[in-house]
């Protein structure tokens, strides 16, 4: 998916995932989301569904050099729909994803979330700018999650964490786990977490 103008998206505006339980075994395995402008959406670039709760399997996607903007918390009315609220997220991936060079700004949810609780495999983040959003980058820190790198990335503005541990109860938003700030740290492994050289301010 390249090179796409997507503007005013009353869900996704990106999205990359498999069928979920009863729609036969599907996978979407390796794909590139590259060059994208978005603006004006509930939520920017997913690549979910990493069988959890599913039958299908969405992985192995690089996600670079797109600009994810004014991403809003926005009611979705389909019946069945959930959640009803869009969690307002501008880029979020599970399954062995390179999310680099990329620009988010003014997500109201989360700029980059790393992982979804338990769906949170083999993820490296680098190389991004995330401007004015509640929280910068989130990242899974569930037992049992997979392993994150977060590395050189540039956070500004984030009132509830530049780089944290979010989880997702229910169907959302996204929630900070805990006081752990790893913003400005030199590099350390911190359970499945390696982070450093972010600069957030």
């Amino acid at each position: 998916m390249a090179n796409n103008y997507c503007w005013n998206s009353r869900e996704v505006a990106i999205f990359i995932e498999s069928p979920g339980t009863g729609s036969g075994r599907a996978d979407t395995i390796g794909g590139s989301i590259t060059g994208n402008i978005i603006a004006e959406c509930a939520d920017g670039i997913k690549v979910v569904n990493l069988a959890q709760g599913g039958d299908g399997i969405a992985r192995r996607v690089t996600i670079t050099g797109n600009q994810v903007a004014q991403v809003r918390k926005r009611q979705i009315n389909d019946p069945g729909y959930v959640p009803t609220i869009s969690n307002a997220v501008g880029i979020q991936v599970e399954g062995a994803c390179v999310v680099s060079s990329n620009i988010v700004e003014g997500a109201e949810g989360v700029g980059i979330v790393a992982g979804t609780n338990l769906a949170t495999e083999d993820l490296n983040v680098t190389g991004n700018l995330v401007t004015f959003s509640p929280i910068g980058i989130g990242y899974s820190n569930a037992g049992g999650a997979g392993q994150v790198m977060i590395t050189g990335n540039q956070v500004r503005g984030a009132t509830n964490g530049s780089v944290v541990p979010v989880t997702l109860v229910g169907a959302g938003p996204f929630q900070r786990v805990g006081t752990s700030e790893f913003g400005n740290v030199p590099d350390q492994q911190v359970g499945n977490l390696l982070v450093g050289h972010n600069r957030t301010y």
